[in-house]
């Protein structure tokens, strides 16, 4: 189903200031058709796996780990770790480049991000693939991350992650609130950037463990303390940037997509994907009149699901 490993044709630093620099790779054709694989988290990264969705003969493909991310190097993840400047990377990556206009390939935080770029960049943007839709607001950050949402889809996978938030808090410390997804963020951060390496690791497995409950219809294993640094920092950049980030705050960014009207853009989604439901991504279809859906219809969220991942590869292979 996936296309074979291959290696980078190229790979580098791109330093950004404040002490961050930037992991980039280039793979497949040199002479191909630009795409731009955007990661998913906030705070994920890019891996072999992520190539091979690609014909390496069409596509020029360009990855990246974002700024605090993956292999990209930095003082502080957290320093200048804004929506706007990850846009700002994006545009000084193109740049370092060469690349006069790109297609953007984006799922879920990636989803977010192409949005974001292609509001200020249509111009320099071919056409968007989006994957595992996920736009930010409000409503959807409550969805996953309190009382009401995904929580009564796996009720009991909740409750553990509701036993072991209230375990990480010291009483009276801290009284979270399971209604009101800040709440519940707010807690997991505090510990995060706390000084005791015991409920720092807590807080990120809890937050991963969640995550992962609710990502596959297939069902993932559960998270171990082997990967606690990758869910730190899942756990840490997305608490930060969901609570504080200034274009997340603003709705009304999200709400018109003039700037795609005349872009080719398709959407690809699992059916049963319960991290970032069908009708975001139904929504925004229906917001662009050109835009073309497909459902996969035995899939969840993770693009690694069979249904979902062979979707990706049709569509990419007929782009």
């Amino acid at each position: 189903m996936f296309y074979p490993s291959i290696a980078p044709l190229q790979a580098g630093f791109l330093p950004l200031g404040e002490g961050h620099e930037m992991y980039w790779e280039e793979c497949g054709n040199a002479k191909g058709l630009p795409i731009l694989f955007l990661h998913g988290g906030p705070g994920a990264g890019c891996s072999e796996m992520s190539r091979r969705f690609f014909n390496p003969q069409k596509f020029r493909v360009i990855l990246f780990d974002q700024r605090g991310c993956g292999r990209s190097k930095c003082a502080d993840p957290l320093l200048g770790l804004t929506l706007e400047n990850l846009v700002r990377d994006i545009e000084a990556l193109r740049i370092k480049l060469g690349i006069e206009k790109w297609t953007l390939f984006g799922g879920s935080w990636g989803t977010t991000l192409a949005l974001a770029y292609a509001s200020l960049h249509a111009h320099r943007v071919q056409g968007l693939i989006l994957r595992g839709v996920f736009t930010s607001t409000k409503a959807e950050l409550a969805w996953l991350y309190q009382e009401g949402g995904a929580a009564r889809v796996f009720p009991k996978e909740w409750q553990e992650f509701k036993a072991n938030t209230s375990k990480l808090s010291d009483p009276g410390a801290i009284v979270v609130d399971f209604s009101d997804w800040r709440s519940v963020l707010k807690a997991h951060l505090l510990h995060l950037q706390g000084k005791s390496d015991a409920k720092r690791d807590a807080a990120s497995l809890n937050w991963a463990q969640w995550e992962q409950s609710v990502m596959s219809v297939a069902g993932l294993p559960r998270v171990t303390q082997s990967d606690v640094d990758r869910s730190f920092n899942m756990a840490l950049i997305s608490c930060h940037m969901f609570l504080s980030d200034p274009w997340l705050s603003d709705e009304s960014r999200w709400s018109q997509f003039e700037y795609l009207m005349d872009k080719p853009c398709h959407i690809v989604q699992g059916q049963f994907d319960l991290v970032t439901p069908m009708h975001t991504a139904y929504a925004l279809h229906q917001s662009l009149p050109k835009s073309q859906l497909t459902v996969a219809r035995e899939a969840g969220h993770a693009s690694g699901d069979a249904a979902l991942a062979q979707a990706l590869i049709k569509t990419l292979d007929e782009w």
